[in-house]
């Protein structure tokens, strides 16, 4: 089966959208300079070229959603281009001078590569290129690349070859300064002669045919009569190489611009000044077919359009940059940290455990070197400037270690003890650091006779070191030409050096130009990339064990990085062809992978050898499985802090602010993410590839093989009166259910087309009781295919119920508080449930939870609600409605009977729930209820005591409340129920159950708010005496209110409050817990004012596990077993300030009782000592003694002493 990237878009030949496979498409961007711009025929997609090393051709929309990657481009693209009929691309690559002919779906029709051309057009019949070569010809080839016609235009290279409008013309400018004129049949017209010996660099024939625009290296532009040979204008206003002219549409403009200067020029058709406008060092422009507007490519990584005017419209950009840093964590256990980086802004640390993602620099430096300490869970990071960073990656402290100069930095290595490190700049300076008792020192500082240090490596026993520095320039992607001179051999560079770390002393050089050195793991070997290729010797002797230079294919390739095995049996090569290379020690190629767009910056291997990690000028970094060569995922850094995990299956993980970004293509059509995120989005990915994640990934249809059954076309939804009128066309994925949506979230219709019609009407008085009488109700409609997975983008239509004629499009904000005040109705239920049927299931604190909850929430509504509030409590606790299934109904359908749509509803969970079946893209979300006593949801009698999802969802939508939340305070796993840690809930939100919980938002209306992330647990917290959502949740209540000039309590800041509070909570307890988000709407949900009374939980003093055995250090009466059951026992007790916490570790202030005991015959005599955490000596000691065969007693005389001092700690 053929493997395909997640970027591989198609664009469709016309507007007949035939089945098309739906594609994912990232925020990518070009990771350098762009060098080419081109607008298609009808003026709706851009085309930009990336310059050396980026190496990329984007297709956009012409409002800049990036459409397709024009992958395979192995230099730098000097043109790119559409045919006049819109029909094909070309693009040109430089030096190797390869032609790729592609269609307007974005497939690659062919590649051309021994055209031997320098620049190129596309003839105005669209079905022939014609190229100018080194010795001065014009030639025509068809479309297959076969040579239809030879020109003989100079005895220089052509440098611009150009077609008139009518393709009656066609123009050569030559690198002696000279444009040729030639008819169809090659005849010569006229000869223009204006730019001296300086060579033409730009041409365009008027729309007419008529005039000519040359710009040249002479820093000037002429305005020609060509036929004449008249010069109507010579503008002399620039002072660099011309880089490119071009005229509008209708002829009315010119617009010119010049390689180094910060200005683009725009004159009339005589060649008088009409704007200039600054924009910097314009590479390419033209202008749009409608002539309204330029696209340019500045010296920039975005592409960009003005209006005539100057004023900016589009860019055509993402945020991108390089990776140039790779790594998995070595230090034990191996591989749960992932480090990329490259820009500043785009480093990221991958948590491959709890999936969670970490950006550390604000500032956009070029290259910002990272790197893992070998020994202890840290990173370094050099950022430019005065300053070291280095990162505890569990505290997450970090340490500014300050440095002497000003600089950038090239290259960063640990030795292998980890207490050293190397660090380079980009002027030749080296300098060691070692670890102090209190801070990291500078040893010494050297400088080389090299503009850059680009590679260090410190050999394993850590008394020697590699340099390797950059050559005197770096060169593109070269093809061998053997008569051609200028060859790439000859540029030389350095030799890779050994040296000594304690003198700085040369030991050995290897080779003669590298700028990339490594040692082998055991030290016998080095690598270099000597001469662009790939060179291994022996340490000692320097004698080369292998070289290889070409792989064969005609292009000669520049190895960019390199990399042992942890075994040192193979050497990994980065090339700027895309491709990485695994090479044995004898030189034999053992495998390669592909999958890179563009230059290969970095590659590393996880410490067992079962990873490879490569970095890319594509903006990418991707994990490989060794064994196999295959792509496991994609890993990218979005923005400042974003990320987005890819498989090439189609699956994806991506943080909130990456999704924002993300979209489908198929065909010419952009799908938004949430049309297909139900089919192809996996929480914890990265995790699962990763073998971290219980459970195998998610099976889903191979994109490759998955042709996209397209929803229906709607032509027309007119609405008049109380009636929508629809009007379908049926296209690859036929007609399926149509939802009515209110406020782009509530399903209050599942289907109002059953009959599957392509014309039918909706009678909205059927619905009225979802609308709000007077005001615009914002209704959208969502077409989905006839096998009901693919839902089209909403359509919206705004409805006055009762009004006469058409939607009106002025909205009235839902959100506004005037009418909560006034007339809105709080209705709320909350759910606790402790007791379980068995023991196996229960918990602590659900139940004080919940009750905690209802009396705040109480409180603080009454203020917005007043009396309008009816508030459910159903627990398990003494006196209570017990959360039966059946009491969970009846309360929402009493909601029901009452609610309106005005008003707002809170569902509140604390107890377990999980997901069924697991790993299933339609697994269900159940809560379960009392009367389930295990996690064997796969026992329908089981499924059918727990509340499904499904069914909580109807019962939900039979609510009318437009406004709803649900809070969700631990739920749990099955896989995981035997091994939950102590005081953990269970592991909420795991990959199903966070797939689940996203449906439910996207098709109840609701937002939720959940225990914590992905795979990751929820605890309850002895100190507090609830879990740690809910205290958060209780005690943010008020601050929250505090911070509002009118004491609101707006559940969007109450929510961002918690989900910022818990995890700091939860490393008190030495865990971790980040809730999670899943949508978000800011309204208020209540008031607290100074004076309103309230009550909110105290933390409690924390009594950890004890201590106690004979004086062998021996316990045979396990007497410490004995004393932590009861000491448990007596801090259950609410009223203790103390809570018993059954840890033998805490953070922070917390007390515990150690203590010994001597048996003599049947006597035992105790002392124990009560101590606390941040004193050396024992605050009370206690001596009893009692019957050896009566533990239990004993005990009891302990703790009565214990509880006496506790009472004095008060």
């Amino acid at each position: 089966m053929k493997k395909i990237t997640l970027l591989a878009l198609l664009l469709v030949q016309n507007l007949v959208l035939l089945a098309q496979k739906p594609q994912l498409v990232p925020p990518m961007g070009h990771s350098y300079i762009v060098s080419e711009v081109a607008i298609s025929p009808d003026g709706k997609y851009v085309l930009t070229a990336g310059g050396y090393p980026d190496n990329t051709v984007l297709l956009w929309t012409e409002g800049g959603q990036l459409l397709k990657i024009l992958d395979g481009h192995q230099n730098n693209v000097s043109d790119a281009e559409f045919s006049a009929d819109g029909k094909y691309i070309f693009t040109l690559e430089s030096k190797t001078r390869t032609l790729n002919l592609w269609d307007n779906q974005g497939k690659k029709l062919r590649k051309l590569p021994d055209l031997d051309i320098l620049a190129v057009c596309f003839s105005t019949d669209s079905q022939h290129v014609l190229g100018g070569d080194f010795d001065g010809n014009i030639k025509r080839f068809d479309l297959n690349g076969k040579l239809v016609q030879t020109i003989k235009a100079s005895d220089r290279e052509i440098n611009k070859v150009i077609c008139s409008k009518d393709g009656r013309y066609l123009a050569a400018g030559d690198y002696g300064g000279i444009i040729r004129i030639f008819n169809q049949a090659g005849e010569l017209l006229n000869t223009l002669d204006g730019h001296g010996q300086y060579a033409i660099n730009a041409l365009a024939f008027s729309p007419d045919g008529q005039k000519i625009l040359s710009g040249g290296y002479n820093y000037k532009v002429r305005l020609w009569d060509w036929r004449n040979n008249k010069v109507i204008k010579e503008i002399d206003q620039h002072r660099t190489v011309i880089s490119t002219v071009a005229f509008s549409p209708d002829g009315a403009y010119l617009a010119t611009a010049g390689s180094s200067e910060n200005d683009v020029f725009l004159w009339d058709k005589q060649g008088n000044l009409l704007q200039k406008f600054q924009e910097d060092r314009i590479n390419d422009l033209d202008f749009t077919p409608d002539g309204k507007a330029l696209l340019m490519a500045p010296w920039s990584k975005s592409a960009k359009s003005y209006d005539l005017n100057g004023q900016h419209i589009n860019s055509y950009s993402n945020d991108a940059s390089p990776v140039t840093s790779v790594g998995f964590s070595p230090f034990a256990p191996d591989s749960i940290f992932i480090v990329t980086g490259g820009n500043g802004t785009h480093i990221r640390l991958w948590d491959a455990v709890s999936g969670e993602v970490q950006g550390f620099l604000n500032q956009k430096d070029f290259n910002t070197p990272v790197a893992f300490n070998p020994q202890y869970p840290s990173v370094m990071l050099a950022e430019s400037g005065d300053s070291l960073y280095h990162y505890d990656l569990y505290s997450d402290e970090h340490i500014a270690i300050e440095k002497s100069a000003q600089v950038s930095h090239s290259s960063l290595v640990y030795n292998f003890a980890g207490d050293h490190f190397l660090i380079s700049n980009f002027s030749g300076g080296i300098q060691l650091w070692r670890e102090g008792d209190q801070e990291w020192e500078e040893i010494w500082e050297n400088q080389l006779d090299s503009n850059q240090v680009t590679s260090l490596n410190f050999s394993p026993d850590g008394q020697y070191f590699l340099t390797a520095t950059n050559r005197h320039w770096v060169p593109e992607v070269l093809k061998i030409i053997p008569e051609k001179r200028d060859q790439p051999y000859n540029q030389q560079g350095f030799p890779a050096v050994l040296r000594r770390v304690d003198d700085f002393t040369t030991v050995q050089q290897y080779g003669s130009s590298a700028d990339k050195a490594v040692f082998s793991p055991d030290g016998k070997y080095v690598a270099t990339n000597e001469t662009y290729g790939l060179s291994v010797y022996n340490r000692q002797t320097a004698r080369e064990l292998f070289h290889i230079s070409d792989a064969g294919n005609g292009v000669f390739e520049i190895a960019t990085c390199l990399a042992f095995s942890p075994n040192s049996q193979s050497v990994v090569v980065g090339f700027t062809s895309n491709v990485i290379r695994q090479y044995n020690l004898q030189g034999k190629l053992i495998r390669q992978y592909e999958g890179h767009l563009s230059a290969i910056r970095a590659v590393s291997f996880s410490p067992s050898g079962q990873f490879l990690i490569s970095g890319s000028n594509d903006n990418t970094a991707k994990i490989w499985n060794t064994q196999t060569a295959a792509e496991m995922a994609t890993l990218m850094a979005v923005g400042k802090e974003d990320w987005l995990v890819t498989t090439p299956e189609g699956l994806f993980d991506a943080s909130e602010g990456a999704m924002e970004h993300l979209y489908y293509v198929a065909g010419i059509e952009v799908i938004a993410l949430d049309q297909l995120k139900d089919r192809y989005y996996e929480p914890g990915l990265l995790a699962k590839v990763m073998g971290f994640a219980e459970g195998p990934i998610r099976k889903v249809s191979d994109l490759d093989n998955q042709e996209l059954a397209l929803y229906p076309d709607l032509v027309e939804a007119k609405l008049l009166d109380d009636q929508i009128s629809v009007q379908l066309t049926k296209r690859s994925g036929g007609i399926g259910p149509v939802s009515l949506i209110l406020d782009d979230d509530i399903e209050i219709a599942t289907d109002v087309n059953p009959e599957r019609k392509a014309n039918f009407t909706i009678n909205l008085q059927q619905y009225a009781k979802h609308f709000i009488p007077g005001e615009i109700n914002k209704l959208s409609l969502v077409f989905f295919n006839a096998d009901k997975w693919l839902p089209s983008p909403p359509h919206h239509i705004n409805y006055v119920p009762g009004s006469k004629g058409k939607d009106t499009p002025n909205l009235i904000s839902l959100n506004d508080r005037s009418d909560q005040a006034i007339s809105n109705t709080l209705y709320a239920l909350v759910v606790g449930t402790s007791d379980y049927k068995g023991t196996q299931l229960d918990l602590k604190f659900p139940d004080l939870d919940a009750a905690a909850y209802k009396d705040m929430l109480q409180i603080s509504a009454a203020g917005l609600f007043g009396n309008r509030m009816q508030i459910k409590l159903l627990s398990t606790a003494k006196g209570n409605t017990r959360p039966s299934k059946t009491a969970i109904r009846a309360a929402l359908m009493e909601f029901a009977a009452k609610a309106e749509p005005k008003d707002v509803l809170i569902v509140y969970f604390s107890g377990h729930g999980a997901t069924w079946p697991e790993n299933d893209p339609s697994s269900q979300f159940y809560f379960l209820s009392i009367d389930n006593e295990n996690f064997d949801l796969a026992n329908p009698v089981n499924r059918q005591l727990a509340l499904a999802q499904d069914s909580l969802q109807a019962w939900i939508r039979s609510v009318k409340a437009r406004k709803r939340i649900l809070i969700l305070d631990a739920c749990n796993s099955g896989e995981v129920v035997k091994q939950l840690d102590l005081g953990a809930k269970g592991s909420t939100l795991n990959t199903d159950q966070r797939r689940a919980l996203e449906r439910m938002k996207d098709r109840g209306g609701f937002f939720v708010l959940a225990g914590s992330a992905a795979d990751m647990k929820s605890y309850e917290d002895p100190r507090f005496g609830h879990g740690l959502l809910t205290y958060s949740l209780l005690n943010n209540m008020p601050k929250v209110a505090a911070g509002d000039k009118n004491n609101y309590i707006d559940v969007g800041k109450l929510f961002q409050e918690v989900r910022d509070d818990v995890p700091k909570l939860a490393a008190a307890l030495n865990k971790i817990q980040e809730p999670k988000l899943i949508g978000m709407e800011d309204f208020s949900i209540g008031i607290i004012k100074n004076d309103t009374k309230y009550k909110l939980p105290t933390a409690k003093k924390i009594i950890i596990s004890s201590d106690f055995s004979n004086k062998k250090r021996l316990d045979p009466l396990k007497f410490k077993a004995e004393f932590n059951s009861q000491l448990e026992a007596m801090l259950a007790n609410p009223e203790l300030p103390f809570a018993y916490y059954p840890t033998d570790k805490a953070q922070g202030l917390h007390y515990f009782i150690n203590g010994e005991y001597e048996v003599i015959a049947t006597t035992a005599k105790v002392t124990a000592y009560l101590y606390k955490s941040d004193q050396e000596n024992e605050l009370e000691t206690f001596n009893v003694e009692g019957s050896s065969t009566n533990v239990k007693a004993l005990v009891e005389q302990v703790l009565v002493k214990v509880k006496e001092a506790l009472a004095k700690l008060k």
